[in-house]
């Protein structure tokens, strides 16, 4: 959901995308102030208005587009990666840092409800510390973030109590360095780093402890679906069965071919794929288009670094200039690290990629998916 959408902008994408002629609310459950037909449910009965077997889970997307696309997905296609093993599943305790109304918190919820595991959740208003401190006292050993919230988890005290034995990353680009953080910080734990979306579902889950994925997926792609990269190295999926579907009858969410066009930008590099940032997502400097993922990639890997976050500011004589903010660990001199991540931009990147503003800061915000937010 893009970060400066209110509540009031979320139910409008819902009223405007999905032909209906009302909202029925719970009492006050929705914004007073909303231009949209509303009916109250008092005493309905629910049982007569709801089939299980035909039901639609209409669930928003996180661009960066004004408007969320709305996606409509079945039960099916929300738990085609369930893995269903209640005899193993009994010993495992998820925690939920997602909210349950994203995809990724409906796919932790489905697998601790439909996997036989328990799930503990959090209160809303805290923050990832109290979080994981309460995962941490209550036995929580299976945990799904993205790679900004584990960078977070990493830096918490609370973190070495906690005995995980399943990690997923998600949501972001996982690159080596906080693979191998983590796999340093948690030796017994089962890591794997999954591609899903809203749009596509859940597609693959690499298990190798590498970032990117195997290279001869291409041609030899894990069961279920097919990958592809397009002439503009975006990211191409297609599975077998594709029930989910935008909402809106306007826009298309496969091509004709079957294949879903992820938007996702991506390089070969030897044996693997590599991602490499979203193709709306790129920073114009002086016609150069400049990745943000990929300076975040060169500055996170500088020893100190606790967070980093990469975006373009308007500039008048270039479009726009790279800023860079960084969260240095605890205990790191803010001017020494400061040095060290302008040499290794230095030694790395292109001129025009390196950042013209390097801010030193203590935390940074992440949206309700977990991301880190750019603008």
């Amino acid at each position: 959901m893009p970060d400066d959408l209110s509540e009031e902008d979320i139910v409008h994408a819902y009223y405007q995308q999905s032909n209906i002629d009302a909202i029925i609310s719970l009492g006050d459950a929705l914004p007073s102030n909303l231009d949209v037909p509303q009916i109250e449910w008092l005493n309905t009965n629910t049982t007569k208005l709801w089939n299980g077997n035909n039901t639609s889970w209409v669930i928003a997307t996180s661009g960066t587009t004004n408007v969320p696309k709305l996606v409509e997905h079945t039960l099916e296609s929300l738990s085609n990666s369930v893995k269903l093993d209640p005899q193993r599943g009994r010993d495992i305790m998820w925690g939920l840092l997602y909210a349950v109304s994203r995809f990724a918190g409906l796919q932790v919820f489905l697998q601790s409800l439909m996997g036989g595991s328990s799930l503990l959740i959090g209160e809303k208003h805290e923050d990832i510390e109290q979080r994981i401190s309460y995962f941490s006292k209550h036995g929580c050993n299976a945990l799904s973030a993205t790679p900004t919230l584990w960078r977070k988890i990493l830096m918490s005290p609370s973190a070495s109590k906690m005995n995980l034995r399943i990690i997923t990353l998600g949501g972001e680009i996982s690159n080596q360095t906080v693979l191998s953080a983590l796999a340093g910080k948690y030796p017994n734990a089962r890591i794997r780093h999954i591609y899903a979306s809203t749009e596509v579902g859940v597609g693959f889950a690499v298990t190798d402890g590498k970032e990117g994925f195997p290279a001869l997926w291409l041609d030899s792609p894990p069961s279920g679906i097919e990958l592809a990269v397009s002439r503009e190295s975006k990211l191409k999926i297609r599975r077998g069965k594709l029930t989910q579907s935008y909402l809106s009858d306007e826009v298309q969410l496969a091509e004709d071919d079957g294949f879903i066009d992820t938007g996702d930008l991506v390089e070969i590099c030897n044996d693997r794929v590599l991602f490499r940032g979203r193709e709306n997502g790129a920073i114009n400097v002086g016609g150069n288009k400049v990745q943000p993922e990929e300076i975040e990639s060169v500055i996170s890997g500088v020893q100190g670094v606790a967070l980093v976050k990469v975006r373009g500011i308007t500039n008048s004589m270039m479009g726009s200039l790279v800023e860079a903010t960084v969260v240095p660990r605890a205990g790191i001199d803010p001017d020494e690290l400061r040095t060290k991540v302008m040499k290794r931009c230095r030694e790395q990147l292109d001129a025009f990629k390196r950042p013209a503003i390097l801010k030193m800061v203590e935390d940074l915000k992440t949206n309700a998916s977990g991301k880190i937010i750019r603008n």
